[in-house]
């Protein structure tokens, strides 16, 4: 008779074979739970990966966005715009009116005339002349004696000879 009834004694038992059974199945119950995390968890992980490609594409196409946004060179105003948007900066109506009137009047004339306003232009700028009394009155007597009075090229020119001295 074996006196020894525990699990590991060999004996064939019906308790020991429920005992037994039970062991195994709580086992695999366990297991069974840990491989359906295991799943899951490669599942989850695989998508991570998925989202740190994502995110890092997003990065991207936002950080060249962002870098074509500031280039300086990229988009120049024309001279005749930049003067307008310069003279509608200011709250003053008179200014604003010169501004528009100006690049109205630009295209009416000479290319020659043309580079020697933006010639004289420049020289009064490195000459820190203020824009709103000086430039404005300039670019006001262009505008008006082209648009206004309807002064001939002759008559241009020898007011922009004056004005260059």
């Amino acid at each position: 008779m074996n006196v020894n009834n525990g699990p590991l004694s060999g004996s064939k038992s019906a308790g020991n074979k429920a005992l037994v059974n039970r062991h195994n199945t709580a086992l695999f119950r366990v297991k069974r739970k840990e491989d359906r995390q295991s799943n899951l968890f490669f599942r989850i992980s695989g998508f991570r990966h998925v989202k740190k490609a994502l995110s890092s594409l997003i990065l991207t196409v936002a950080a060249s966005v962002a870098a074509l946004a500031q280039n300086p060179g990229g988009y120049k105003l024309a001279f005749q715009d930049s003067v307008r948007v310069m003279m509608e900066t200011n709250q003053n109506t008179e200014t604003s009116m010169v501004g528009g009137t100006f690049a109205t009047a630009w295209h009416k004339l000479s290319l020659d005339q043309q580079d020697l306003i933006v010639k004289q232009t420049d020289i009064l700028r490195s000459r820190r002349y203020k824009p709103f009394p000086l430039l404005a009155d300039y670019y006001g007597a262009i505008a008006f004696a082209v648009e206004r009075e309807g002064a001939d090229s002759e008559k241009l020119n020898s007011y922009l000879k004056v004005a260059g001295k």
